[in-house]
């Protein structure tokens, strides 16, 4: 049988031990082994270090010694802001949830410029710690995402085609200007019924088990009525015949449809 004591006595060698391990790094080796590009700032402004991830962010060919902080972060001509006051004002706040929508612009050693995300820490009675992240290359993803959804927003509101978008219950969200021609309801109206309103009571079940099969397959866009037209009712008791398309997407992980719907002439529905 093991002895108790001399098992617990194991435990204190290993937790002196593991701060011995922890003790043997200097804090420059910490300092330069940061994952994140980060430098140290005197309270004048001089750049003190840098660690070799800022070297790589800044494309700085040696030392950081002799530098500014208004060396790596100028001063815009036409914003009066000062990069030193600013980072200090922050030092008590490095957390602060505003931080997450400002970004001070940095030019590295060879021109070009780039968008940082900046936290800053007090490090000692007068100098900062500033850890910094290039958002540069997510700022452009993020305008390029934005103008895409303008130009497919604008698509919809313009199309000759009636657009109606519901959320995985089939309560519509979105209607564009030609569904609320088509269905004679005004934009309020229409958002926040359910997908069904838009069809005739007598094929309303056949509607939704359409809809849940749909909503179970992996194909991504269906013809409803298998390419025949379908009735479709209006706010004023008007059943219309429709050539109807269903398309189905997940956003943030919640199935979304869109049915795009174009008036017929007089047929026999499906």
């Amino acid at each position: 049988m093991r002895n108790p004591t001399s098992a617990s006595s194991t435990k204190p060698r290993r937790i002196t031990s593991r701060l011995m391990d922890w003790e043997e790094f200097s804090a420059e080796e910490l300092f330069l082994g940061l994952p994140e590009p980060a430098i140290i700032l005197a309270s004048d402004g001089r750049v003190l270090a840098g660690n070799t991830c800022a070297e790589e962010l800044f494309e700085m060919p040696g030392s950081f010694a002799g530098l500014l902080v208004t060396d790596l972060v100028p001063q815009p001509e036409r914003a009066r802001l000062n990069p030193l006051e600013w980072l200090s004002r922050w030092a008590d706040r490095p957390d602060a949830p505003e931080l997450e929508y400002v970004y001070l612009t940095c030019r590295t050693h060879v021109g070009c410029e780039k968008q940082l995300s900046v936290r800053v820490s007090k490090l000692g009675a007068s100098n900062y710690l500033v850890t910094m992240h290039d958002v540069s290359r997510w700022e452009e993803r993020l305008h390029a995402e934005r103008d895409a959804h303008r130009l497919a927003a604008r698509v919809l509101a313009i199309s000759t085609d009636a657009v109606v978008i519901t959320d995985a219950a089939r309560v519509i969200t979105y209607a564009n200007a030609s569904a609320l021609a088509l269905f004679g309801y005004s934009a309020a109206e229409l958002e926040g019924m359910v997908l069904g309103e838009l069809i005739p009571a007598r094929f309303r079940s056949k509607h939704d088990e359409f809809m849940d099969r749909f909503a179970g397959e992996t194909t991504p866009a269906r013809m409803m009525g298998d390419r025949r037209p379908v009735l479709a009712l209006t706010k004023s008791g008007e059943e219309i015949p429709v050539e109807a398309s269903i398309t189905r997407v997940a956003v943030r992980g919640e199935q979304m449809f869109s049915a795009h719907l174009r008036r017929r002439g007089r047929e026999e529905p499906s």
